[in-house]
């Protein structure tokens, strides 16, 4: 069985779409639909109904092959970090992503011992949104990229698991609701909200929340700078944010406070890649930047 063409398979069942799947690993729409139709041919089996041209519809063998088809790929992987594993790639470079945490984080303790280990690689890293790391993952600019999973939009990375986080209400400590232990969603009705720009992913997830619950607050105020949204809080009972607990730390003081939420939001950091030669070396990234409980 050909690995990329169930690759292929898992990056369209994800997306549903055969033109963004194609975008995705940079192949023609032509070239996936020859190895999608190779690969159905192979199981004996449809795993997408493309009668409707607007619409790619997955079938219920679709489903029940992608969790197998993500353990291949896992194991496709891991069989080939272990026939490397004693060979040691000679990489002079190291280019290194990172959305705005490194400080909020103590990444920057870490990254340093990280570079003093490997005195010659000639390490760059590079603080930037989601997006932008993402896609300069994927035209190779970046080796590795520190980014939340909320902001990963599929399995076609390899991923280390650094530690997490847990979404948080910020406040001023004037605001009634600071007088709460923790805050439901309904209790922020009358609020309105100052936010992160929508590529820093807290926006989406904040997004996300609100659409569940029903609830629609205005946002009069984004920013990409946490003290400026905390300047604004500090001086107003009705702005609120959100922001993930250490990143929001260093910005609290007697004016403005944090409080949980009642139904907790947590997000995992990750180090992640997509070319197996760095694999070694994510390992030891991920060990120095591990997040303490």
């Amino acid at each position: 069985m050909d690995f990329f063409n169930v690759k292929c398979f898992v990056v369209t069942y994800e997306n549903q779409t055969i033109s963004a799947a194609a975008n995705q690993l940079a192949i023609t729409q032509s070239a996936l639909s020859k190895r999608l139709s190779k690969l159905q041919a192979e199981l004996g089996v449809t795993l997408f109904d493309t009668r409707n041209r607007r619409h790619l519809v997955s079938t219920p063998q679709a489903a029940a092959f992608y969790p197998y088809a993500t353990q291949l790929l896992t194991l496709d992987h891991q069989a080939r970090q272990a026939l490397h594993q004693n060979q040691t790639p000679k990489i002079s470079h190291l280019r290194i992503g990172s959305i705005p945490i490194m400080a909020q984080y103590g990444f920057t303790n870490g990254m340093q011992r990280f570079m003093a280990a490997h005195p010659h690689i000639d390490v760059r890293v590079t603080e930037m949104e989601g997006e932008e790391l993402l896609q300069q993952l994927t035209d190779k600019q970046l080796n590795l990229g520190i980014i939340r999973a909320d902001q990963l939009p599929n399995s076609t990375y390899q991923q280390l698991v650094l530690g997490s986080d847990e979404l948080e209400v910020i406040l001023a400590q004037s605001n009634p609701l600071a007088r709460q232990k923790q805050i439901h969603l309904d209790d922020l009705k009358a609020s309105e909200l100052v936010s992160l720009k929508a590529s820093s992913g807290i926006f989406d997830l904040m997004s996300s929340l609100f659409v569940q619950t029903g609830i629609e607050l205005p946002i009069r105020f984004e920013s990409t700078h946490i003290e400026t949204l905390s300047g604004l809080i500090a001086n107003s009972d009705r702005l609120v944010t959100f922001l993930f607990k250490k990143s929001a730390q260093p910005f609290l003081n007697d004016r403005v406070v944090a409080r949980p939420l009642a139904k907790p939001v947590t997000s995992e950091l990750l180090l992640i890649y997509q070319d197996d030669r760095f694999a070694g070396l994510a390992q030891e990234l991920a060990a120095a930047l591990k997040i303490e409980k």
